[in-house]
Parts: structure tokens; C-alpha cells; sequence
């Protein structure tokens, strides 16, 4: 079995081998700690903890859906999902988004909200609260907002890291 992370933003892809878990069996799992999303002044991503292979290992894929590119309106509720794939099934799904002033060193910009009850917010991410356990080659986290700043116009970068 593998677990994949990726660091859109970056375009890093890792996957990692998982010892001896069972899909059938309930899964529960600390929340993710804050600060893994690669956003810049974290430099972390879920590899830092899971490091069983290297990078852009096995061809999986992050996506988000519904942020905007480059720029936004302000104060509007952007509406998104996460997608994580990977090439052969996989067990646990997890992620972490932040949001940054584009060309900054981290600065958060926008504040995120959700009606997902696996997910949750922390230090100006959106991330897992707990690990979806669901086979297949691909899950998708719904329920996710972005709201923008109400005043401003800063260009925005979204980082982000998932695995499976």
C-alpha cells in the first residue's frame, strides 16, 4: 500500500509506503500538525513525517478546484475542493492549504471556513482533522471555503500538500 504527498505549489510529489494498515479497520489519527503546507517561512510538507520514499514517487496528483488564479474580488466566499490521486489504491486521505500575499514570505491573506467535519482550521490553514479512511485511487474534500479580504487587492498564492 502507498500514501503519495504533494506539494502543488512547488510541484513535488511523494509517496510513501504504510506498514500494516487496514482499510476495514476505523481509523482515527491525530489532526495534521499546523505549518506543513509548504507555504513559504514553513518549508514543511507531510513529508517531513512521512519520508518512506522519495519525491515524485509513483505519479499522484493534488488539485484544488474553485480558488482563484492570481487575483480575486474582494470579500468574496470562494467555494473549492481537494482533490488527492494516486496510481494505485490507496487507504487515508489527508491535506493542508494556506493562503499567501503572492512574492511575500508567508504573509496570510484571507480567512477559510468549512462545513466538511474531517476538516478543520489552524494558524491560517485549512488541513484534515482527521485522515478519510475510503479505497479507490482518488478522494475528493468538499465543504471548503476561501473568503478574500474585504479591502486590498494583493495578488494570492494557495500552497498546499496532501497524502495517501
Amino acid at each position: 500500500m502507498k500514501k503519495l504527498t504533494v506539494l502543488l505549489a512547488l510541484g513535488i510529489i511523494t509517496t510513501i509506503s504504510m506498514i500494516s494498515f487496514k482499510p476495514s479497520s476505523p481509523l482515527t489519527l491525530p489532526n495534521a500538525p499546523s505549518g506543513y503546507s509548504g507555504a513559504p517561512t514553513q518549508s514543511r510538507t507531510c513529508r517531513n513525517c512521512h519520508n518512506d520514499f522519495p519525491l515524485n514517487n509513483a505519479g499522484g496528483s493534488i488539485t484544488a478546484t474553485g480558488l482563484p488564479t492570481g487575483s480575486y474580488v474582494a470579500g468574496q466566499t470562494y467555494n473549492f475542493s481537494v482533490t488527492i490521486t494516486n496510481a494505485s489504491p490507496a487507504a487515508i486521505w489527508s491535506f493542508a492549504l494556506k493562503a499567501v500575499v503572492s512574492g511575500t514570505t508567508g504573509t496570510a491573506l484571507g480567512t477559510f471556513s468549512t462545513t466538511n467535519a474531517n476538516v478543520h482550521i489552524a494558524s491560517n490553514e485549512i488541513k484534515t482533522s482527521n485522515a478519510v479512511s475510503s479505497s479507490g485511487n482518488s478522494y475528493t474534500y468538499t465543504g471548503l471555503k476561501w473568503t478574500a479580504p474585504t479591502t486590498g487587492s494583493s495578488p494570492v498564492s494557495f500552497y498546499y500538500t496532501g497524502i495517501a
